[in-house]
């Protein structure tokens, strides 16, 4: 049985995820607002977003996170790609 860790990124938040197997992942733990202070997670928060910057080194998570980059200009929408635009 292998189990995989990650986080889950919304707008304006973030929770830790885990997926068991095959079986969906499921978000444990209370959501963190962003911007955060990394030393304000609890260690296994910090733990996976760690292994997952050392795999990706290059991605704009931390960016996200301590609020740098919003959520959306991350995943490459803009406002008018999402209809909102005038």
């Amino acid at each position: 049985m292998e189990s995989r860790f990650g986080i889950r990124v919304r707008e304006g938040a973030f929770w830790a995820v885990i997926r068991i197997a095959d079986k969906r992942a499921t978000v444990f733990g209370k959501p963190h607002p962003i911007p955060v202070t990394l030393e304000t997670l609890p260690q296994f928060v910090r733990n996976i977003i760690d292994d997952h910057m050392q795999e990706h080194p290059t991605c704009d998570l931390m960016d996200v996170l301590k609020g740098q980059k919003s959520f959306q200009l991350a995943l490459g929408r803009t406002a008018k790609a999402q209809g909102g635009g005038a």
